[in-house]
């Protein structure tokens, strides 16, 4: 919620700041100037895993660090009675009647949960054309909107403008949403639909560079690289690139998050020495602007690590791997560590043979 509040009032500001460029001096002088600097957010949308879901080793540490964290949370609770002076015979037998009733709920929510998907699947594919109209009309309205909204910025009406253009950013911030959700749900073209209004809609704003355009144009090449449009999505990537190193300038974060999906992207083309000069950018922006011991660090050098791993550079993949290890023990990411470590493993098994 606060990440589609941030993104709503960014639009706004982006819009209001477009507009008040057009003012006279006189103007400017009863305007109160806004200005909002995004620094070091986080977009999950973007974090690409290297964990590869196709290798059974890595997916076994994935399921056995996930256990141990249910695990401990389980011994959590059991380390804290909520009574120390209840009576045992009373407990045994409460917690006996408590298990057969959690038996059958289980069991009506096991059936529920069926019938409401049947319901949902039946629902779903009755809705689709209705779902499309829905999107259409809501775009178009937002045109219209644009329109309106521009109109009574000319004419000084900035109060009437303000409720407009809220409605456009909530609008946008409605597809991109759902492009995230049917991005997860491997819908990629549809995401990519999603994405593309989005970014109309904030292009009919103003086409001056901004952050929120580069994000809209790494959403859609995420979705392309998962569609094996290899080409294409490198494209949507160089203009969200530019966009960040006209905006933020080289050494900002984002420019980092775009210089590893590349690297990610040539590394799936076994263009390795491509590669290899995008994880090293990343790397030396991350190390600068984040400092040494970042989890995006770590994650640049198991990158580096897979990297020379596929080439057959066994030494320098360790050497890698052995640097992000004790960042991610030190952040406490249990998953990665233990995939780092049987990276690390392996390595050495295979130097052995």
């Amino acid at each position: 919620k606060i990440l589609q509040q941030q993104h709503r009032v960014e639009l706004l500001l982006f819009v209001i700041t477009r507009d008040d460029k057009n003012m006279t001096e006189d103007d400017n002088d009863d305007t109160e100037q806004i200005h909002l600097v995004d620094e070091d957010v986080d977009n999950k949308h973007y974090n690409i895993d290297t964990i590869d879901t196709s290798n059974k080793e890595d997916l076994e540490y994935l399921l056995e660090a996930l256990s141990d964290n249910s695990n401990n949370e389980d011994e959590q609770e059991q380390e804290n009675p909520q009574n120390e002076n209840r009576d045992i015979t009373n407990q045994t037998e409460t917690e006996s009647s408590n298990n057969d009733n959690n038996d059958i709920n289980k069991k009506n929510d096991k059936k529920n949960k069926r019938e409401d998907a049947d319901d949902d699947e039946a629902v779903d594919s009755n809705s689709k054309p209705a779902k499309k109209q829905k999107t259409v009309t809501l775009f178009q309205d937002a045109e219209e909107w644009i329109k309106k909204g521009h109109a009574l910025m000319k004419e000084g009406k900035h109060d009437d403008a303000y409720p407009i253009f809220i409605k456009v950013a909530e609008t946008c911030t409605t597809f991109r949403n759902e492009g995230i959700e049917l991005h997860q749900a491997a819908k990629y073209d549809d995401a990519i639909e999603m994405f593309q209004k989005a970014l109309d809609i904030t292009l009919k704003c103003s086409a001056e560079p901004d952050g929120r355009i580069a994000n809209f144009h790494m959403d859609i090449g995420l979705s392309l690289v998962e569609l094996e449009k290899y080409d294409q999505a490198m494209q949507k990537y160089r203009e969200a690139l530019a966009i960040h190193l006209e905006v933020d300038g080289k050494k900002h974060i984002d420019v980092a998050g775009v210089y590893n999906n590349m690297g990610l992207l040539l590394q799936k083309q076994r263009r390795y020495e491509e590669a290899k000069i995008r994880y090293r950018q990343a790397l030396d922006i991350q190390r600068e602007t984040l400092g040494t011991d970042h989890p995006h660090v770590a994650r640049s050098y198991s990158n580096l690590g897979d990297l020379h791993a596929e080439q057959g550079n066994d030494k320098e993949s360790q050497k890698m791997h052995q640097k992000a290890l004790p960042i991610y023990e030190q952040t406490g990411d249990t998953i990665m560590t233990g995939v780092t470590k049987r990276r690390i493993m392996d390595v050495r098994e295979k130097t052995r043979v």
